[in-house]
């Protein structure tokens, strides 16, 4: 019972916090003393500062959505290997300054892990395939601008 609980608690985290890119419902998931890593420079690894990378995600990439595609519980530890897709909106500069999108879509890999204590996400953890990214960042054509 409390393993099919940890579970759609991180399936509920991931669809109505992440998905919904709602910032302030991931308080809600997520204990008082909460931590994440890895840690990332400048970003406090607390529930603000979880909120606040978050939001830069967001901002970089406006339809980010993650699909868990495996969920495994092991007591109070919560494993789930997602796909991530999101679109670059980056673009060219044209004529008058005005954006022309180009639309790439991307898509990368990771896992996320978490410890859940009293129905709360206490601890997480998240590893993306970072060079799959690079690597169709680095694609992606550069900032031109005309006259």
């Amino acid at each position: 019972m409390l393993a099919k609980s940890n579970q759609r608690l991180l399936e509920t985290f991931f669809l109505e916090a992440l998905n919904a890119h709602n910032l302030h419902s991931i308080a809600t998931y997520v204990a008082p003393d909460f931590i994440f890593y890895p840690q990332m420079a400048g970003i406090p690894n607390t529930i603000k500062g979880f909120q606040q990378m978050m939001m830069v995600m967001f901002i970089q990439y406006p339809d980010l959505t993650y699909t868990p595609e495996t969920v495994e519980v092991h007591g109070s530890r919560v494993t789930v290997e997602w796909t991530a897709e999101a679109t670059h909106p980056g673009g060219l500069i044209g004529r008058k300054g005005v954006l022309i999108s180009i639309g790439r879509k991307l898509r990368w890999n990771g896992v996320t892990t978490v410890r859940v204590r009293d129905g709360k996400i206490e601890a997480l953890w998240t590893e993306q395939d970072d060079d799959s990214l690079r690597e169709q960042l680095d694609a992606l054509p550069d900032i031109t601008c005309e006259n």
